[in-house]
């Protein structure tokens, strides 16, 4: 493959399974919500492509205590119900993360992870290959620029701020190309011998890695729902390494190689076997990562936290404070969730 020439300035993220998630309008090759495919690698760093006139979130004046659970921002425009749970289960305050702008169009980054101790990048569609510098597979549903472009914001500036990432699924494809790697684009065509991507599998976790030791053993079985993975060897992003692998030779993990940053990027689904305690340890591991960020950044604003799914006289929705569900364009309907007359179920 070409590598493309990324940087840590650059913009990029990753892909994971075929099928489109809320916030994604995926087609072939070309996304459908936004035209023709995005050339990533010309794309300025204000961020044009996102609409000013989207919905805003600002964060509160409360100041985060230097102790307690940590914040965590969850990118892709959305958060299904199974990494909510997770990050509940990880003792983890939550929300998912929607654009913000400065005065000239461009993103508010710093406004975005403003109180934020961790990032989260969830599961979606597939990333443009001209990102690393490849033709599209026929089989590749891109995410949407919309999505490609917040995504990718967030990475940069969270590894900027040496802030801890869990990538899963799209979200570790997502890291390895922002610092300049690649994907196998589809593991059924391109790898002899593959497993089934698409079922529960095992996975032997590298031997000294971090991931080795949050879940202090050699081989897990886990949940996969991909076609594409990260590229290895010369393929992997920069300042990464192979942390898990499936017995076909696909990565399955990566993590960072710099001593004590919390930098994960996972192709399974921990989040899909909340009801086992396999995957219990990388969630006590996330939330201690994001406690001691918090720790060591004290007096920063607080964000307006996400409490859940709910489900009102006006349909499905989620548990916000009812000025952000206002500034959305939801109906915020009271009663149905705790925290108070403020935090109240809307639907969008």
């Amino acid at each position: 493959m070409i590598k493309p020439l990324i940087t840590l300035i650059a913009f990029g993220l990753v892909a994971c399974q075929s099928e489109a998630t809320p916030g994604d309008q995926g087609g072939a090759v070309a996304s459908q919500d936004a035209g023709p495919a995005l050339d990533m690698a010309l794309i300025a760093p204000d961020m044009a492509l996102i609409a000013p006139d989207m919905a805003l979130i600002t964060p509160d004046a409360t100041l985060i205590e230097p102790e307690g659970p940590g914040r965590i921002g969850i990118g892709g425009l959305s958060a299904p119900n199974q990494i909510s749970e997770a990050m509940e289960r990880a003792g983890l305050r939550w929300r998912v993360i929607t654009p913000q702008y400065e005065h000239n169009g461009a993103l508010d980054i710093e406004a975005q992870l403003e109180g934020l101790d961790c990032l989260l990048m969830p599961g979606g569609a597939d990333i443009d290959p001209a990102m690393y510098g490849e033709a599209p597979h026929e089989s590749v549903r891109l995410i949407s620029e919309a999505r490609a472009a917040l995504d990718f914001a967030l990475i940069q500036g969270a590894l900027a701020r040496g802030m801890p990432i869990l990538g899963i699924c799209l979200g570790a494809q997502e890291l390895s190309v922002a610092l300049g790697g690649g994907l196998v684009q589809d593991i059924p065509s391109e790898i002899d011998g593959a497993l089934n991507h698409r079922a529960r599998h095992e996975v032997r976790l590298a031997s000294g890695s971090r991931l080795a030791g949050l879940y202090d053993a050699e081989v897990i079985e886990v949940v996969s729902n991909h076609h594409q993975a990260v590229e290895p060897g010369e393929g992997l992003g920069a300042g990464l390494s192979v942390s898990a692998s499936s017995a076909d030779g696909v990565v399955e993990a990566i993590e960072g190689v710099a001593p004590g940053a919390f930098l994960l990027g996972l192709q399974y689904h921990p989040e899909a076997e909340l009801e086992e305690s396999v995957h219990d340890g990388l969630w006590r591991g996330l939330a201690q990562a994001c406690e001691a960020y918090r720790a060591a950044h004290p007096g920063r604003a607080d964000f307006i936290e996400d409490q859940g799914a709910c489900h009102s006289d006006l349909g499905a929705g989620r548990c916000i404070d009812v000025a952000v569900c206002a500034e959305e364009g939801g109906r915020a309907s009271p009663g149905y969730c705790p925290g108070g007359v403020e935090i109240q179920c809307c639907v969008r």
